[in-house]
């Protein structure tokens, strides 16, 4: 930030057109300027900046110097210092010389001087005794280039009044000859009683100001009795407010009234007309608030105000919330960072910090602070998410068991959508799964391998959403490791997880599609596998209708509520294998069965082997059953291996099925 803050020299010249307006709607518009666009050998006459005026609609033109001037500077100082006194003798004029303050943390501001401030790319902060006195500081939010284009401080603005700095909003401009055009509407309004200098400059103390890129926007913002700009000291928690806002030539589209940390805490939208007025109770409960307007137009233009303030008394705030993920193999964690920081000059001890979840029902989070004199400390906070809904967490402090403040924007930290593959039994293809984890990481999706039993616990498997477990190799010799599993499998599901189970045609190891069918027997599956232990496994194939080989069958028919995505037109499946509903009265096509959804049809050429078939309807090859809370999803056979996945429309095929199993989280 430029260590220096304009204002060694202020000289605001004022040129009287249009004074009816300005008497009548007591707001004036003009703009800044620093000397740092100009040398001495710069063309400034009378005659230019009576030009600026006119054609720039000016009313004010605030003429901003640093402090410790080299001789050029001090040349340019002199002549615009002569040309001002030219210019004061058409009044109201105002020509000020103002004293500005260096980086000495005891320098001594006054209150009785206004102080500009722009930032710029090397960011420090803004002298921290500016914080706890009364002191009048204007913030450039806006710096508009001679080319018209506009660099926007508005956010390093917001993040100042979060920390307990109370400072106006201000634009600086290039104005440069032989046009000597601002090349953009944005203008500083200035709401003052009187057009007189005294009046005026009693304005610019008390950051009497708002900003509007819309031309001849009025804002009449009131908190109570207080405007823009006032700082009320009070314990009420209830407030009213008024917003009447009109505009001449554009119709208004939305205004919201913004906190602190940047919550809108009320919002009015789709306002179609070029005014709009609104009154109402809020509550502030913090020691330090701040309300201000944010206007959007239909044409895009944008406008927003120096804030109110209301204190009760300065202690501590929060700002600067943030949060990022860190996982483990058993945990799912994100944690929350936050600065709390101490805006007076005196220690604070017995600092209480407290964080809460659920509308503030679960407390989360507790810690003791204490803070030194303008100390600021990041505070860590550990969440760990619930899978079955979003988390909202709120921030609050506590000074010797007293309220003081809260984060007014709670943090709020989207469901994770996780997605854990079984490579535990040494699943089939689980090594070449590389472009489904990439799919699924690009549609937001997290996901982990279970190489471990330790995954299969109840307390780990709670914290995913969709299992995929394909034909394993390796069974657990632990009968009871085995029996634990499959029963949190159940309680898995039964709470709103969801499992896909994916088969296939392998002789070699027919104790696979037995050890599914064990898994879909512990959710209460009435389809399973079809496996006999006499005849085998029963192979689908298709020899018209086929990608490389009969046991690739295609298939083209799907369930349109399931898989609704039109590009979904052909997919095939490896090696698949017939799934059938048992039920008391014996084997039925899936389709016929109660809570079962078929997702992908047979084809009139597809077959099974070691069965007859005298007709394909209802039958599936692809289905999904409910069970307690979660689904189960039953492929008979693999298409998502980096072996398959490009093929034909697979990869849209399986992203479907596993957004269709997420969406009912």
């Amino acid at each position: 930030m430029n260590r220096y803050i304009f204002l060694l020299f202020l000289v605001l010249i004022s040129y009287s057109c249009d004074q009816s307006k300005l008497v009548n709607n007591q707001v004036i518009t003009g703009i800044t300027t620093g000397s740092k666009y100009y040398t001495a050998n710069s063309f400034f006459s009378k005659e230019t900046i009576e030009k600026t005026f006119i054609d720039n609609d000016l009313n004010f033109w605030f003429f901003l110097e640093s402090q410790n001037l080299n001789e050029d500077e001090q040349k340019l100082s002199k002549k615009i210092g002569n040309i001002s006194k030219k210019i004061s003798e058409k009044p109201p004029m105002l020509f000020q010389r103002m004293q500005t303050f260096s980086n000495d943390t005891n320098f001594e501001v006054s209150e009785n001087i206004v102080y500009f401030f722009t930032p710029n790319k090397a960011m420090n902060d803004l002298p921290p005794q500016m914080r706890e006195i009364p002191t009048s500081i204007l913030f450039n939010t806006l710096q508009i280039n001679y080319n018209g284009a506009v660099i926007s401080h508005l956010d390093d603005y917001e993040n100042y009044l979060d920390r307990g700095f109370i400072a106006g909003v201000s634009a600086e401009s290039e104005i440069l000859g032989p046009e000597w055009e601002i090349n953009s509407s944005a203008r500083i309004n200035l709401i003052t009683k009187q057009n007189d200098p005294d009046t005026i400059y009693n304005s610019l103390l008390n950051r009497k100001t708002y900003i509007s890129f819309e031309p001849n926007t009025i804002i009449d913002f009131k908190l109570n009795s207080s405007i823009i700009g006032d700082v009320i000291e009070s314990s009420d928690t209830v407030f009213n407010y008024s917003i009447n806002i009109k505009t001449p030539l554009t119709n208004i589209g939305s205004v919201s009234l913004v906190t602190n940390n940047k919550k809108v805490i009320r919002n009015f939208s789709n306002i179609n007309s070029k005014t709009f007025n609104s009154k109402n109770a809020i509550e502030l409960k913090n020691n330090f608030n701040y309300l201000m307007l944010k206007i959007h137009f239909e044409n895009g233009n944008t406008a927003y105000t120096t804030p109110i303030w209301v204190i009760k008394s300065k202690s501590v705030v929060i700002h600067n919330t943030s949060f990022n993920i860190l996982e483990d193999k058993k945990t799912i964690k994100k944690y929350i960072f936050a600065d709390i920081e101490n805006i007076t000059h005196t220690n604070i001890n017995s600092i209480s910090v407290k964080a809460f979840t659920n509308n503030n029902n679960d407390l989360l989070y507790t810690k003791d602070v204490s803070l030194a004199g303008r100390e600021k400390n990041t505070l860590t906070i550990p969440i760990i998410t619930d899978r079955t809904s979003d988390t909202s967490v709120t921030i609050k402090t506590y000074i010797d068991n007293k309220y003081t403040c809260e984060t007014n924007v709670p943090v709020k930290l989207s469901k994770i959508k996780r997605v854990l593959i079984d490579k535990y039994h040494e699943n089939l293809y689980t090594s070449n799964l590389t472009i489904l984890d990439t799919m699924l990481l690009n549609k937001g999706y997290t996901v982990s391998a279970a190489n471990e039993y330790s995954y299969f616990l109840d307390e780990n498997l709670k914290n995913y959403d969709i299992l995929i477990i394909t034909s394993p190799t390796v069974i657990n010799e632990n009968a009871n490791d085995e029996i634990k599993l499959l029963y949190a499998i159940h309680n898995f599901v039964y709470n709103g997880g969801s499992i896909i189970l994916g088969g296939s045609n392998d002789e070699k190891a027919k104790f696979s599609i037995a050890y599914l069918n064990r898994i879909l027997r512990i959710l209460y599956s009435p389809v399973k596998f079809r496996y006999n232990e006499n005849v085998g496994l029963y192979p689908i194939y298709d020899e018209t209708n086929s990608f490389s080989n009969k046991f690739t069958p295609i298939f083209n028919t799907f369930n349109k509520t399931i898989i609704k995505s039109d590009s979904v037109k052909q997919i095939y499946l490896r090696n698949p294998l017939e799934i059938m509903a048992v039920t008391s009265a014996g084997e039925s096509p899936v389709g016929l069965t109660y809570n079962t959804f078929p997702v992908v049809y047979f084809n009139e050429t597809t077959k099974i082997e070691n069965r007859t078939l005298y007709s394909t309807k209802n039958l599936a090859s692809t289905v999904i059953n409910r069970f307690g809370k979660g689904s189960i999803c039953i492929m008979s056979g693999i298409n998502f291996s980096d072996f398959d996945i490009n093929n034909l429309d697979n990869k849209q095929w399986i992203s479907e099925i596993i957004d269709y199993l997420m969406s009912g989280k």
